[in-house]
């Protein structure tokens, strides 16, 4: 539907699945070295930039983008900038359209990736 909780419940899906589920242990050690306090999706930039993936800034600025809608979102009590904080994430769509759009940049990235790695049965599916 067309609800806000809709499209909260669905970012919140993919907010889980791309950046909670990240494995932190094995980039670190994929990484060798070791930045205090860094997260994981600061970790995932540092190792796709190390392993040459030419979609590095179009991938962690969507990554980053749902972690924002997420945080935002997840306040029980929503700020008073929340709409202007919605439009400026994604513009004016309504919230199928965003969630439509959200949807495709997550395959585009997955895409790529497994291009990348040559994971072609992920690709070709």
């Amino acid at each position: 539907s067309d609800s806000q909780p809709e499209f909260e419940a669905q970012v919140l899906g993919l907010t889980k699945l791309l950046v909670d589920y990240l494995n932190d242990r094995q980039m670190a050690s994929l990484l060798g070295s070791k930045i205090q306090d860094e997260k994981s999706i600061s970790k995932l930039e540092r190792w796709l930039t190390q392993e040459g993936y030419p979609q590095v800034d179009r991938d962690i600025a969507f990554l980053r983008q749902l972690q924002r809608l997420r945080s935002k979102m997840a306040a029980h009590r929503k700020p008073s900038d929340y709409r202007q904080f919605l439009q400026k994430e994604i513009g004016e769509a309504d919230a199928m359209t965003a969630v439509a759009e959200l949807t495709r940049s997550a395959g585009r990235m997955l895409r790529s990736l497994a291009d990348h790695f040559g994971l072609a049965d992920f690709s070709d599916s």
